[in-house]
């Protein structure tokens, strides 16, 4: 088991609090390179296997249960715990400063009060302390507020997601399901569809990746957890009371 930091888009955090979202999908970095099975160019297939005694799961390609164990580990294993970093709002105030040649400066110096921005915007300063946004990346592991225990990994082509991974996933609102109900009760044009649940994973999925990454159709790691609304290391302190 190991403590691993990941980072959320505020929606995705929102989900998580929600308790909408128990999936995530990571880009497999490097890409498998896989190679056909047969004269017809059928490709081989990818999963994962997890030695004993090996930390992290292994790439494996091969097709109907005969195949090689490469060399290339996911990041993730079952048990790990995920600490969750999203972007927050942190209060401190700025100081003046001098250093060794007598030139004058300031710095800003944070306390340990943080707000998050996907529960609120900028909170209101009081006398000299200010509010300062910080992005995810930087979100120290105290101020974390949510951990998902990994429960399972895979390994699989982005457009394999189903309709419920989708919902796992926490992509579906209940504003765009109130959509689709009333598109679907006002009838639509002869020709046209109604955007189902993949479609608006394919939207999520490019606002986060860019235009043509839904296309690309990469492996991805795929992780099921469970959600916990605490502190990683509060965690730790209440198994060890």
């Amino acid at each position: 088991m190991r403590d691993i930091p990941i980072i959320f888009s505020a929606p995705m955090v929102r989900a998580l609090l929600d308790g909408r979202k128990t999936q995530t999908r990571r880009i497999l970095k490097p890409q498998p390179k896989t190679f056909a099975v047969d004269n017809k160019g059928t490709m081989c297939d990818v999963g994962l296997q997890h030695l004993e005694g090996d930390p992290l799961p292994r790439i494996w390609l091969g097709k109907d249960g005969a195949g090689v164990l490469t060399e290339q580990k996911v990041r993730y294993a079952v048990g790990d715990r995920l600490w969750v970093r999203e972007n927050i709002w942190q209060n401190g105030t700025w100081v003046r400063t001098e250093d060794e040649t007598g030139e004058i400066g300031s710095k800003w110096v944070s306390t340990s009060s943080v707000r998050m921005m996907a529960d609120e915007t900028k909170p209101a300063g009081s006398g000299n302390f200010v509010w300062r946004s910080i992005p995810s990346i930087h979100m120290p592991r105290w101020a974390s507020r949510l951990t998902l225990v990994v429960e399972q990994v895979r390994v699989e082509r982005l457009q394999d997601i189903t309709r419920e991974d989708v919902y796992a996933e926490g992509a579906i609102t209940d504003e765009w399901l109130q959509w689709r109900e009333d598109a679907g009760n006002i009838g639509m044009p002869e020709g046209s569809s109604i955007e189902d649940e993949r479609d608006v994973f394919d939207r999520l999925w490019t606002s986060l990746h860019g235009d043509g990454s839904w296309d690309a159709n990469p492996w991805v790691v795929a992780l099921t957890f469970r959600v916990i609304r605490s502190n990683i290391d509060a965690i730790q302190s209440q198994e060890a009371a």
